[in-house]
């Protein structure tokens, strides 16, 4: 890190200091592990606070491109953070966007990590590109598209609610490297009403959203990206032959032997300074081991939109009696995509209180009595825990005191 000019505190240095470091996590999906790493960790050392780092990857699948050696000193999965509390997370993008989310390897493991992260182990977090995407389609249902061609290159910002603290200090417009080949709509966004809109461009389309409460954050660029990242990106499918457009607004004169000249680095620091202070070092308390503050116990006593969907799935089942519904005409008449209300169903389906009929006419229908069905009993298959505050299940410092 220091020879990539990062600043590194020593321990002894930082216990001198009174201040508490923050805990942050980095769900590392990249294939690129060691590249990516570096670039993050470049950032959060640009800023004045304590940060210690821990980085995660899946268990489930296999890096080809990390040598194991690297991953076993430097890496921890999840069931070995499980327990711990994390003042922030940040999760990567991944080079998986062809595949339907429920086909990527690690998907089930993923749900689990941004699970954790939701109920109240993590402070807030930081979805960037495709974990962007995979986060809003596991939270609110708001599905991916595919795109005609890459999206590739640095293209303008603009910055919709200026007085957000995630974008205080930036200029009206802003670039960041754009590098994928889905996209998530802003219309499908904003139908959403616990997410708001803070960032867009007219050629790479949804820039920046953040749930209202400040605890989830999706990016769907990479501000963190390197001078070279998108040239080697470009030159690498070149030279296997893939078709791949030259990255626009990047090489000047469009020249790939010329050197990209960054547009992108003061913003990209101060994107996650502003995320660090605000979002995270302002809002976590001091002794932080549990969130329990105002504004989560005031949140997590919400039912999420997964648990949502779920009961008025249910609610339908009900009231059709012996009649099947089909998935594909509630996921339409609830606006959400047919993918997202099948993980619905799939998490209902160990309940035994829903059963599919196959052929002509078929559909799902309830195989147990509504008033037989505990609530309870559905909102632990969907949340993953009926604890309103999360104090409940792990430990909390006041746990003698508290009433």
């Amino acid at each position: 890190l220091e020879k990539e000019n990062i600043f590194v505190m020593t321990e002894d240095r930082a216990r001198t200091q009174d201040i508490r470091p923050l805990e942050i996590a980095i769900v590392n999906l990249m294939p690129t592990k060691i590249a990516t790493e570096t670039q993050i960790l470049r950032l959060l050392g640009n800023t004045p606070l304590q940060v210690n780092i821990t980085l995660l990857r899946t268990a489930e699948h296999v890096s080809k491109n990390t040598p194991l050696e690297h991953l076993e000193r430097f890496y921890k999965t999840f069931d070995e953070i499980r327990d711990l509390h994390f003042d922030g997370m940040i999760v990567t993008g991944a080079p998986v966007e062809h595949l339907p989310f429920e086909q990527v390897d690690y998907w089930e493991e993923l749900m689990r990590i941004m699970n954790f992260a939701s109920t109240g182990h993590v402070f807030s977090t930081l979805y960037i590109c495709w974990a962007a995407m995979a986060a809003l389609y596991h939270f609110y249902g708001i599905p991916k598209h595919d795109l005609p061609s890459k999206r590739f290159g640095v293209f303008e910002c603009s910055v919709l609610e200026p007085t957000s603290n995630l974008f205080r200090g930036f200029d009206d417009v802003f670039y960041a490297p754009h590098s994928r080949h889905t996209e998530v709509l802003t219309k499908d966004v904003l139908r959403v009403p616990e997410l708001t809109v803070l960032a867009d461009s007219r050629e790479a389309g949804l820039t920046t959203v953040e749930s209202r409460d400040h605890t989830q954050v999706f990016m769907t660029g990479h501000l963190e990206y390197d001078r070279d990242t998108l040239d080697k990106e470009y030159k690498r499918d070149v030279a296997k032959n893939l078709p791949i457009n030259l990255p626009r607004h990047y090489y000047p004169g469009d020249n790939p032997d010329a050197t990209p000249v960054v547009n992108w680095r003061a913003h990209a620091s101060l994107f996650y300074s502003n995320w660090l202070n605000y979002y995270v070092y302002q809002g976590t308390p001091y002794g932080f081991t549990a969130p329990v503050t105002g504004r989560q116990v005031e949140d997590s006593l919400r039912f999420s939109t997964r648990t949502r969907y779920g009961l008025r799935f249910l609610i339908r089942l009900a009231s059709t009696q012996d009649l099947r519904l089909q998935l594909g005409v509630a996921a339409k008449e609830e606006k959400i995509s047919s993918g997202y209300l099948e993980q619905i169903v799939r998490a209902l389906r160990p309940l035994k209180i829903l059963k599919a009929v196959r052929g002509v006419g078929g559909g799902y229908q309830l195989c147990k009595s509504p008033a037989d069905i505990r609530l309870d009993d559905v909102i632990q298959a969907l949340e993953g825990g009926i604890s309103p505050v999360s104090c409940l299940t792990s430990y909390c410092p006041r746990q003698d005191i508290c009433t």
